[in-house]
C-alpha cells in the first residue's frame, strides 16, 4: 500500500482511475444537489471531530 498523503484533488483523480488513494475522498456540501439537511451535517461533523468552517445553507 502506498503511504503518500494526497491532496483533495489528487484524491478524487486516483479514486476516479480505480487507483487506491490514501483515503476515501468525501463530497460534503459540495453542490447544491448533494448538500445534505444542515442538523446532519452538523451531527456529522461534530461525530467526525471536524471544528473548523461554517455550515452551509443553499437555497
Amino acid at each position: 500500500m502506498n503511504m503518500k498523503e494526497y491532496r483533495s484533488k489528487e484524491r478524487v483523480l486516483k479514486s476516479l482511475h480505480f487507483d487506491e488513494p490514501d483515503r476515501v475522498p468525501l463530497d460534503i456540501d459540495g453542490m447544491n444537489n448533494t448538500t445534505m439537511h444542515i442538523k446532519i451535517e452538523k451531527k456529522l461533523k461534530k461525530f467526525l471531530g471536524i471544528n473548523e468552517g461554517q455550515s452551509h445553507r443553499y437555497v
